[in-house]
C-alpha cells in the first residue's frame, strides 16, 4: 500500500469518525492489505 491509499484510508477514517452520530451503524472497520511483491506474487496471481 502507497502513501496515497494510507492517505485516502485514513481521510475516510476521520470523515466517518466525525459524521458517527449521522449514521445509523455500531461500528466501522477500516482495513488493508500489504502488497504482495516478487516470487510469491508470481505463485499468488497465477
Amino acid at each position: 500500500m502507497d502513501d496515497a491509499h494510507v492517505a485516502m484510508l485514513l481521510g475516510a477514517a476521520k470523515l466517518l469518525h466525525g459524521r458517527g452520530h449521522q449514521l445509523k451503524v455500531g461500528i466501522i472497520e477500516l482495513a488493508h492489505e500489504f502488497p504482495i511483491k516478487g516470487r510469491l506474487a508470481d505463485l499468488v496471481l497465477a
